[in-house]
């Protein structure tokens, strides 16, 4: 899953012109997720600064771009991109460890989907990163979605597509 943060329309633009299939979907004005599953035969992290470049050059904003198994996964990278002066922009989230590692690194405030209510009943549980909300018995999270979504699955039932080609 991709998520370009500020730029809506040049994903399609960019999987349009390497001849790739491809769903998406546009999130906000300014937010697009990608399933880039047929992207599998390039470097991810070098498309990835391509489509950056590629979004800076034309509109002159600047993005940051978060690849991982599912769109709760690609938020976490997109803010690690943005927040993280080592990604340089760019985070992709390939292996359990680099799952795991943002995990640790992401307070529970910081997971796509949490309140500030939610997010205080859990920091009372002890709940502090997301590692501990992913590892949280089910009863504690109220959707199983979000658990298996942070345990990189993607519950495709909660997916809507817009093809792009």
């Amino acid at each position: 899953m991709l998520r370009v943060s500020g730029c809506s329309t040049l994903p399609c633009v960019c999987a349009r012109s390497l001849c790739c299939r491809t769903t998406m979907v546009v999130y906000s004005i300014d937010e697009a997720f990608l399933d880039m599953t047929s992207f599998a035969r390039f470097d991810l992290t070098e498309y990835s600064r391509l489509i950056r470049r590629t979004v800076r050059q034309h509109t002159g904003i600047p993005v940051c771009v978060g690849i991982a198994p599912t769109k709760t996964l690609a938020k976490i990278a997109n803010r690690l991109a943005k927040k993280n002066p080592y990604y340089q922009g760019v985070c992709v989230l390939r292996s359990t460890a680099e799952i795991q590692a943002a995990l640790k690194h992401t307070k529970v405030e910081d997971i796509w989907g949490i309140g500030r209510q939610w997010s205080k009943l859990l920091q009372a549980k002890r709940i502090e990163s997301a590692a501990d909300l992913a590892a949280a018995p089910a009863a504690w999270v109220r959707s199983e979605a979000a658990k298996r979504e942070l345990a990189g699955f993607a519950d495709y039932r909660f997916y809507r597509y817009q093809s792009v080609r």
